[in-house]
């Protein structure tokens, strides 16, 4: 077996631990006993209790992988963050397929603000977890998060928010059909109305079909092309109309109301030029 060297830093020292061949297997159950009683003190509050049988099932058993993420917990709940993660690196370093360690390794560094990292370490436990568990579901629920997997984040939010989801998805879908049939029926009418000449009307109801914003691109464009048409439209019946006023004022030797209708008149012909 390739040999290499492992350091394993405790409390007070750095104790090298040589690769060598799985110890013998009453060394394995004894470091087994050791780690148990070690989780137990754990649980009790006992970290100090904890750290002494974690380094005996170390002792016992140098490639116990498990045991460095344990070690690496209870140093983190001592604000040892050096020798914590140390210890989690030292078990997935001997282990790359321990999916707990990069779970320990997310969370280590998402306290601490390092998005980056804290992302790299899910990704890899979410690969590497038994579909459906708890973690995998932690994991998938962060990812979600990142624009690089869209199918995992509508995935999670099916099974997240459940038939909720599916009925707002369903809703809303409901809800752009309505606007788009809608604002078609807006164009139409106005489209009709503008053959009738009926051009405020007409401008109206393309404001209206403006005014819903179908998810449409090409019913917003012509509802847009359409109430530019009928302001144009509007605006040469109303100069053809003030030009009428004046011709009859000047035949009606009235100059003064001829001059002032032809000024409104050229007013409304520069607004269409500019």
């Amino acid at each position: 077996m390739k040999k290499f060297i492992l350091c394993v830093v405790f409390s007070t020292c750095c104790i090298p631990v040589f690769a060598q061949a799985s110890p013998p297997l009453d060394s394995k159950m004894k470091a087994q006993v050791y780690r148990e009683q070690g989780i137990e003190m754990q649980a009790r509050g006992d970290l100090e209790g904890a750290l002494a049988h974690y380094r005996s099932a170390l002792r016992l058993d140098p490639l116990y992988y498990e045991v460095y993420n344990d070690l690496g917990v209870v140093y983190e709940s001592l604000g040892d963050d050096e020798k914590a993660l140390a210890m989690y690196e030292n078990g997935i370093s001997l282990n790359p397929h321990y999916a707990p360690g990069y779970t320990n390794l997310a969370l280590f560094y998402e306290k601490r603000g390092n998005s980056e990292k804290a992302l790299e370490y899910w990704e890899k436990r979410y690969l590497l977890s038994e579909k459906e568990d708890y973690w995998w579901h932690q994991a998938e629920e962060r990812l979600a998060q990142l624009p690089t997997y869209p199918e995992l984040r509508t995935e999670w939010l099916k099974k997240k928010y459940g038939s909720f989801y599916e009925n707002f998805t369903e809703k809303r879908e409901q809800e752009n059909l309505r606007k788009k049939e809608e604002a078609k029926g807006h164009i139409e009418k106005g489209m009709a109305l503008m053959k009738e000449e009926e051009y405020d009307q007409a401008i109206g109801e393309f404001r209206e079909a403006m005014v819903l914003k179908p998810p449409d691109e090409d019913i917003q464009t012509d509802s847009k092309i359409y109430y530019l048409h009928g302001q144009r439209l509007k605006t040469k019946k109303e100069i053809i109309s003030q030009i009428t006023e004046a011709l009859r004022s000047v035949e009606a030797n009235n100059y003064e109301v001829a001059v002032n209708r032809l000024k409104e008149a050229l007013s409304a012909i520069f607004s269409i030029q500019n």
